[in-house]
């Protein structure tokens, strides 16, 4: 048989053709069809996990033949209000960079958000997340947003100041005050005066005691002094007197020394006896604490009234920043790590290095925000934009600003205005954020969180700003607030209390309030004032000042009643002490004076028999000389 022939292969394998087909029409196909729904699905995933509740996309369409993208009829459910939307978004189209994208970047030289509206019904009531689990709080700055404010959510003035009018007695409240920090450290004194007592008597025993200045004023005692008009014979008696002065000033000092360690350290103990007293006020405040007596102070009032929103905006404020920085991480600190050890895998970071003129991981270059009057819709009429936000600031050399003003008259809201700037091009990355609204309605709010009172309003017009700074995680914020037209929704169990409560609300024609909240989780400091505090405290001055200080004076005598006696033990023992030390010190002080007398009295006898002597020679040589 012939052997069959194999025909030549050409450059372009055929057979590779029809799979290549597939594959291609396979992936054009997905793209087609499930891309833009899967993508549309995995937005309303994150958002609705980031936002709480609920978040519907209407349509999502790409394009990456032509490098766009475009959205649109986004609705946001509130939380608070699953038939409503906090916000809703008409459409956003943006468009990329095709040499971007080839080099693996996502720049976006400019988007389009257009009709903006909040407020808006939804066709039904949004899903809300279940809120997370005590177990599930991954960081300290959760526990202590979360802390706070159920610390808040329980504080209760007002409900204080109705049990109290009730006839509220603190003292068979309080029958008996325990674990009192003053009686502990009293305890604790006391066992270590007794150690003290110890030390100090040891320190006693070891300068130079009566004895040893008795034995010196006996050396001195039998000292012959003068008798002689001979010089050597004096200078040998002043040099024995010396001798036992130089021994004496030694004796001295160290006994100079030994006080003033004595004094030092029963100063100190002193000091802390001192400390009594102030842990004395500590256990008054706790016991007060304890039995919710009602503060007249107006800052702790506003607290307890508005402390739970002020928090509330603070934990969304840090939320917004935190997020900020996940995704326009500040520049990395340029100091190299003096030991370099190789982290896990979880732990790795990712650090970009641009080239000049290059593009970041992702850059929205300007984003316009419009929005206009729609008769079918509830939109606003909005104007602003977003510039610069860039996963690495300091490449792109700017930082991201935001600005925003409108109106959304249909909702009420009007004279909006917003400045944020994100600046991230150093390692101290600052945020800083200005907001106002001029007016915007609001349905209702309840300042008590008690039976025993109800207060608040059920409707009102509001006006605001803020102004906040991020950086290092520190936060600053102060807000102001005003409210006018007020519906005050007042009942209480205590008569007086409900009266002057209606009466504040008759006076009030507005409401301010002014919150300053400084520092960094889990220590934030937070201030409060209103004009609504001040004049509740004032109303009821009068009716809670006396009872209050009755109040107080009971809790006092039952604190006096347990710490003065071990306090005046402890004084008198620690008394008893430093005049035992002390009067053994003084006695030692003066016997060393005593010693020194006698010296000082036995060497001037030594150099007056010096003198005369000197004289009495001077007077012979001089009768020789003149043959008298």
């Amino acid at each position: 048989m012939a052997e069959k022939k194999s025909k030549k292969k050409g450059p372009v394998r055929t057979e590779a053709v029809v799979p290549l087909l597939v594959i291609f029409g396979l992936i054009a196909l997905y793209f087609t069809l499930f891309f833009d729904w899967q993508l549309r699905k995995a937005f309303e995933w994150g958002a609705t996990y980031g936002n709480g509740a609920e978040v519907n996309v209407g349509y999502l369409h790409t394009s990456f033949l032509h490098g766009t993208f475009e959205m649109g009829a986004i609705q946001v459910t509130d939380p608070a209000e699953p038939e409503k939307n906090r916000f809703s978004v008409g459409r956003v189209n943006l468009g990329f960079l095709w040499d971007a994208l080839l080099r693996g970047k996502v720049v976006i030289p400019s988007a389009g958000i257009t009709n903006i509206a909040v407020g808006t019904h939804r066709d039904h009531p949004g899903r809300v997340l279940p809120p997370e689990p005590p177990g599930m709080i991954s960081t300290a700055a959760a526990a202590m947003w979360r802390t706070a404010r159920e610390k808040a959510m329980k504080s209760s003035p007002l409900a204080d100041f109705s049990q109290f009018l009730q006839g509220f007695d603190p003292s068979k409240e309080l029958k008996e005050l325990k674990n009192l920090k003053s009686v502990a450290k009293i305890h604790e004194l006391s066992q270590q005066l007794a150690q003290n007592e110890q030390v100090w008597n040891q320190t006693l025993n070891s300068i130079p005691t009566q004895a040893d200045f008795d034995r010196l004023q006996s050396e001195l005692g039998g000292m012959k002094v003068g008798g002689t008009s001979n010089p050597l014979e004096l200078k040998k008696q002043a040099d024995e007197i010396q001798k036992v002065v130089s021994e004496l000033k030694g004796k001295m000092k160290a006994v100079e020394y030994g006080a003033n360690g004595l004094t030092s350290e029963m100063s100190n103990f002193s000091k802390s006896v001192g400390q009594v007293d102030d842990l004395m006020k500590e256990d008054m405040k706790e016991a007060e604490s304890g039995l919710k007596l009602p503060s007249l102070n107006p800052k702790d009032l506003a607290q307890g009234l508005f402390g739970d929103s002020v928090l509330a905006k603070a934990e969304q404020a840090q939320k917004y920043a935190d997020l900020a920085h996940k995704y326009m991480p500040p520049k990395a600190a340029g100091k190299p790590n003096p030991e370099p050890a190789p982290r896990p895998r979880s732990t790795g970071r990712v650090f970009e290095f641009g080239k000049p003129h290059g593009y970041p991981a992702f850059w929205l270059q300007k984003a316009e925000i419009s929005s206009k009057l729609d008769d079918s819709n509830e939109a606003g009429l909005l104007s602003g934009e977003i510039r610069d936000a860039a996963s690495n600031q300091a490449q792109v050399g700017r930082p991201m600003v935001m600005e925003l003003k409108g109106e959304f008259p249909r909702a009420r809201v009007n004279g909006i205005q917003l400045m944020a700037t994100l600046d991230h091009r150093s390692e101290r990355a600052v945020d800083t954020v200005r907001a106002s609204v001029a007016s915007f309605p609001i349905a209702g709010r309840d300042l008590s969180h008690s039976g025993d009172v109800s207060f608040g309003f059920s409707k009102a017009s509001g006006s605001g700003s803020v102004e906040g700074t991020y950086s290092e995680g520190v936060m600053r914020l102060v807000a102001t607030s005003q409210f006018h037209d007020l519906d005050f929704q007042i009942k209480a169990k205590s008569g007086p209390l409900e009266s002057t409560l209606k009466d504040v609300a008759k006076e009030l024609k507005t409401v301010t309030v002014k919150a300053t909240a400084e520092g960094a989780p889990p220590k934030l400091r937070m201030d409060i004032e209103s004009n609504l505090a001040d004049a509740i405290t004032r109303g009821l001055q009068h009716q809670l000042q006396a009872k209050l200080d009755e109040a107080h004076k009971r809790i006092q005598a039952m604190l006096d009643q347990q710490v003065n006696g071990p306090k005046r033990e402890l004084t008198s023992k620690m008394d008893a002490v430093k005049s035992k030390i002390f009067g053994e010190v003084d006695a030692r002080k003066k016997k060393a004076t005593s010693v020194q007398g006698t010296a000082d009295q036995k060497l001037a006898s030594t150099k007056g028999g010096a003198t005369s002597g000197a004289k009495n020679k001077a007077a012979s040589n001089l009768k020789k000389k003149l043959k008298l």
